[in-house]
């Protein structure tokens, strides 16, 4: 009968001890998601913000090509090239 209780109390004990784990594991999974929710957030800002930049160059190259009457043989994606030529 001591035997058996002392394993019951073993097998409570080491219980116990895998909840707390299990616990500790979902907190560290919880960090982990919120962390790479900012990371996603950050990087979706950082392209929106690209795009507008993209945008804008593309429209003062335009504009300057066209105020300057200079053809505007560069391509509409090498934002570079456009800044260059502007």
């Amino acid at each position: 009968r001591d035997e058996a209780g002392s394993e019951v109390q073993r097998t409570s004990a080491e219980l116990s001890q895998l909840r707390a784990r299990l616990e500790a594991a979902r907190r560290d999974v919880l960090q982990g998601e919120s962390h790479w929710a900012r990371i996603q957030h950050t990087a979706t800002q950082k392209t929106l913000l690209l795009g507008q930049i993209k945008l804008t160059v593309l429209n003062l190259f335009q504009l300057a090509t066209a105020w300057l009457k200079v053809p505007a043989n560069v391509a509409l994606e090498d934002t570079e090239a456009q800044l260059d030529a502007v």
